[in-house]
């Protein structure tokens, strides 16, 4: 952890606590650079990395997100529903690719390509089908009261 820290110098990470936000202008400073340069978009992802790692290290793991610039550390219900919500969306961004790899032409395509292309095409279609089958069984399951025959496969 003490390299992560010595990357952004000058910041006390220890004050840090679930419900606080710190301001785009404190942002700013720390990388001595401008939100409207791209780079400060890019600068603000690897910081909420490094807070997310210095948390996991003193044994608090907590989940960051960035609103309006500011870097915001969330409490526990709010970050409850923040990653429902991502979760939600990498399942949408799974259908869409899914899609996606139905549009190709596998005409076009040689041996070797059309092989791989449909390979992929089953296995992602597979994956994504049984993602959408075990999440609908699980809701059914909490419904009826059920939650303890919900497992994780070893």
């Amino acid at each position: 952890m003490s390299e992560l820290v010595e990357t952004f110098r000058g910041f006390d990470f220890t004050t840090l606590q679930k419900g606080d936000a710190i301001p785009v202008e404190t942002l700013e400073k720390l990388f001595k650079c401008s939100r409207d340069k791209s780079r400060f978009g890019l600068d603000v992802m690897a910081f909420r990395n490094v807070i997310e790692q210095y948390f996991v290290s003193i044994g608090e793991p907590v989940t960051t997100c960035q609103h309006k610039s500011a870097l915001h550390i969330l409490e526990d219900a709010p970050a409850s529903e923040y990653n429902h919500n991502m979760f939600l969306t990498s399942c949408t961004g799974a259908d869409r690719a899914v899609s996606r790899l139905s549009v190709v032409d596998s005409a076009n395509l040689n041996e070797n390509e059309k092989a791989e292309h449909d390979k992929r095409v089953r296995l992602d279609s597979f994956v994504n089908q049984s993602m959408k089958r075990s999440r609908k069984k699980a809701i059914a399951l909490i419904a009826d009261g059920k939650e303890s025959q919900l497992t994780l496969a070893p």
